[in-house]
């Protein structure tokens, strides 16, 4: 048999105008096809009527990479994603179309394809860190498919340091704490960083309700959570904010320290021994320092001699530091100091007594308290 194409039925029927066959492009077009029996002398045909229809491809539009934080096993860049979570993105939620992932395009663009990944919903990425190109083959009903490629993509956890937060305090067990201070030491200087605070694990990883807003956070020692997260990927790590009230040690009350003026001068040289233990009150641990301004005591500056102070009447201030802390645990405590002067005697004049007893012996009782008055001036 031989078979003609024609592109009308009048055409197909006389024999006139057969076509080549040619790539239609049209997406749909009805054409006839005239078949004669060989070697027939009535040259018998028959005419069929052919609807080419051209369906067209699904439509994949740009997908998006698909992102997860790197939460199992940190560090290593490999989690496990669900693939079909981004259908309706890749199909517009057509749900006439077939969606199927590959490793590779080539198996994904074959006619018949193979090597799809068997389970989608749990699929562990294999390159570690960061991406793995994953492709996509979308098929109609009519068999039409397309094919295209996402990246799948592992971001690392900020990094973080747990931290201790001491602060001084020497009434009530309390301490005011600017939680944001610790920013930098917590997220090791990094940028792009938010830090948020919460008083339970749950809050911080929730991140949603109860961040810590008081600034300063008053609160007795005890352990709060950082929330870091990353601005641009969102992913975070939390670290432990251990926040410390050191208590200062109860002390004692100083009495006056008094002495004589130094010869010719209206100081006095002080031993402060004695008046410093009373302040420690017994207690250890803690080493003392004399000053003679409160600015002084406060910056630690200028510390003077504890046993041989030589001043006048006047207040010292004496800085206690409790050994060992960061940062410096401190208190400041006043002793008075008091110079009393030195009795003023005046030239004393002669005492004269004349030789009665045993004439000629020069020797005589003399009442000396008599001279009392001249020398006190009374006093």
């Amino acid at each position: 048999m031989t078979a003609t194409l024609h592109t009308t039925l009048t055409n197909a029927e006389t024999g006139t105008s057969p076509q080549s066959l040619p790539n239609y492009t049209s997406a749909t077009q009805t054409v006839y096809v005239r078949v004669i029996e060989n070697g027939t002398t009535t040259n018998c045909y028959a005419v069929a009527e052919v609807q080419l229809t051209v369906n067209p491809k699904p439509v994949i539009p740009t997908i998006t990479t698909f992102e997860l934080c790197d939460v199992n096993a940190s560090g290593n860049g490999i989690e496990e994603f669900d693939l079909t979570v981004k259908n309706d993105e890749i199909t517009g939620s057509d749900t006439a179309l077939t969606v199927s992932y590959f490793l590779n395009q080539a198996d994904a663009s074959a006619p018949v394809p193979t090597g799809a990944i068997a389970n989608p919903s749990t699929h562990t990425n294999t390159a570690s860190p960061n991406q793995q190109t994953i492709w996509v083959r979308v098929q109609d009903a009519n068999g039409c498919f397309a094919v295209s490629s996402f990246i799948i993509q592992v971001n690392p956890l900020p990094a973080v340091s747990n931290a201790v937060y001491n602060l001084c305090e020497d009434t009530n067990s309390q301490a005011g704490f600017n939680l944001h201070s610790k920013d930098a030491e917590i997220t090791q200087n990094a940028a792009g960083i938010t830090v948020s605070y919460f008083e339970t694990l749950l809050a911080a990883q929730d991140g949603t309700a109860g961040e810590i807003t008081a600034n300063p956070y008053t609160t007795g020692s005890k352990t709060v959570y950082a929330r870091v997260e990353n601005n641009t990927t969102g992913c975070f790590a939390i670290a432990e904010l251990q926040l410390v009230v050191i208590e200062f040690p109860t002390l004692g009350t100083a009495t006056p320290v008094v002495v004589c003026a130094n010869t010719n001068s209206t100081n006095g040289t002080f031993n402060l021994t004695p008046a410093i233990n009373q302040i420690l009150n017994g207690q250890t641990g803690i080493t003392a320092t004399v000053h003679t301004t409160l600015a002084n005591a406060n910056l630690g500056t200028a510390p003077q001699s504890q046993t041989a102070y030589t001043g006048g009447t006047q207040t010292v201030y004496v800085r206690l530091v409790l050994n060992g802390t960061n940062p410096v645990c401190f208190q400041v405590e006043t002793i008075s100091l008091i110079v009393n002067p030195n009795p003023v005697i005046p030239v004393i004049t002669p005492y004269e007594l004349c030789d009665f007893n045993n004439p000629g012996d020069g020797v005589e009782q003399f009442d000396l308290t008599t001279k009392n008055n001249e020398i006190t001036g009374g006093d």
